[in-house]
């Protein structure tokens, strides 16, 4: 059936020459997977650049429950970040390759899309390059996991310096008031909460393995 949704966009792979197999976390249906044509022809009715990761679309779907490969109709550019910086690109990248971990096909989230949307709504003005952090911490509450000071400060068996433990102290009090972009985390500390952050996702989510893009994002 033809139906409307709305789309994140967390991964593709090239399909025969000129088309794509997308994943694409739908606000209606959960996760799913797209075939998408003609996206590498000269002129075509679909950009690449659509496809990047945490692109957002409003889009015109052909769905059938079950199926394990459905198709797009027609898709409208909601939202997108992957391109307005190197930070943005590489956070985005992070964040899709996490979901595509941790979401089960056609499993819906509406509360897990309207953070996306939102967090996607506000990177899009945000100049600080700590909201990595908060936005991580966030997305383990979301996907129902809320981890605690002692749990993440413990998680390596390593003795992490007072101003470390400090900074993950103050974002883990960071109410839904506080203005995330007055953080200030020297990157010798956020690099070593995030390693906690990423850890707590690999001890927690079922089958969840290395990821690959958090090298670039600790290196910018």
């Amino acid at each position: 059936m033809l139906v409307s949704t709305r789309g994140i966009v967390l991964s593709h792979i090239r399909y025969k020459e000129t088309s794509i197999i997308a994943k694409i976390f739908t606000e209606q249906y959960g996760l799913l997977s797209f075939v998408v044509n003609s996206v590498y022809k000269t002129k075509p009715q679909f950009a690449p650049a659509y496809f990047l990761p945490l692109t957002e679309h409003t889009l015109i779907i052909y769905y059938m429950q079950g199926r394990d490969i459905n198709r797009v109709k027609e898709l409208t550019l909601l939202q997108h970040i992957a391109d307005s910086s190197i930070y943005k690109a590489a956070l985005s990248m992070l964040i899709a390759e996490i979901l595509g971990q941790s979401l089960v096909v056609g499993y819906t989230h509406a509360r897990l899309y309207n953070y996306l949307h939102n967090t996607l709504t506000n990177l899009q003005y945000s100049q600080n390059r700590n909201i990595h952090l908060p936005i991580l911490l966030q997305l383990l509450k979301v996907l129902g996991y809320e981890p605690g000071y002692e749990q993440l400060a413990s998680i390596h068996n390593t003795d992490y310096d007072h101003q470390t433990l400090t900074c993950l102290q103050a974002l883990l009090t960071l109410s839904k008031d506080s203005n995330i972009e007055d953080i200030n985390i020297p990157n010798i500390y956020s690099k070593q909460i995030l390693d906690m952050i990423m850890s707590f996702f690999e001890h927690h989510i079922p089958d969840f393995s290395a990821i690959k893009s958090i090298n670039i994002l600790r290196e910018i």
